[in-house]
């Protein structure tokens, strides 16, 4: 996200609704990189450039978020759960499932 901070500062600000500036965009990465913040769709849109493998975000009750479809392979499956076990919001990798073992 550093690398590319401009990608990522207009979905950015403060609870009083002003764009981060540069010194709040580094905490906020900060944060997120030593600390036990749980990332969301901006964390997941950088993975996905970075890996250059796309993402499906399949979530109850809504559209499933596809993010990085420019890319070739085959998509890493997460499922978006906003209440669950009373985890609160949080994503979980799934695996496709395979019916002929010979695809294995």
């Amino acid at each position: 996200m550093r690398l590319h901070a401009a990608d990522f500062l207009p979905f950015l600000s403060t609870e009083s609704g002003d764009p981060y500036t540069a010194d709040e965009f580094e905490s906020y990465c900060c944060e997120v990189e030593k600390s036990g913040v749980w990332g969301g769709q901006l964390e997941l849109q950088a993975i996905s450039n970075a890996f250059q493998t796309p993402i499906h975000v399949i979530q109850a009750g809504s559209s499933s978020v596809k993010l990085g479809e420019q890319y070739e392979q085959s998509p890493i499956l997460l499922t978006y759960h906003r209440h669950e076990l009373g985890l609160g919001e949080h994503y979980n990798s799934v695996m496709e499932m395979v019916e002929n073992k010979e695809e294995l």
